[in-house]
């Protein structure tokens, strides 16, 4: 996960005005759901209203009010230490399951002897 933040720590770091949305149909299996966030950083108040503002009509026209479900269950996961420990361990193992394929479909490219340079899959 610490890996995963390091785009918009930097994007802090560097005093950047910048928007990030997210999914998590994924990694909480809540596909369906519309279970996201979006996160929006702007350097001044006004900046940061007027985006608002534009935010809300957009979002007015897709829908008016969003299913709970999800958001229930993220609440829960996340504000209960014990299930979030155990959230993140599976995230974990699955990072790696899906480290470990990468890597397996990269030596078996090379193995074989296809053409080109496979590290992009590993990287």
């Amino acid at each position: 996960m610490e890996k995963d933040g390091a785009c918009m720590r930097f994007f802090l770091e560097e005093g950047m005005n910048f928007i990030a949305a997210q999914s998590f149909a994924k990694t909480l299996g809540l596909y369906g759901e519309r279970v996201g966030a979006l996160h929006i950083v702007c350097d001044t108040p006004e900046t940061a209203e007027n985006t608002t503002a534009l935010i809300r009509a957009v979002i007015r026209t897709d829908y008016s009010f969003p299913p709970l479900h999800g958001n229930r269950l993220c609440t829960k996961i996340f504000s209960t230490p014990e299930l979030r420990d155990e959230w993140a361990k599976e995230i974990m193992e699955v990072h790696l399951r899906i480290d470990k394929m990468r890597n397996a479909l990269r030596d078996k490219l090379v193995a074989n002897g296809c053409p080109g340079n496979w590290d992009h899959i590993v990287n």
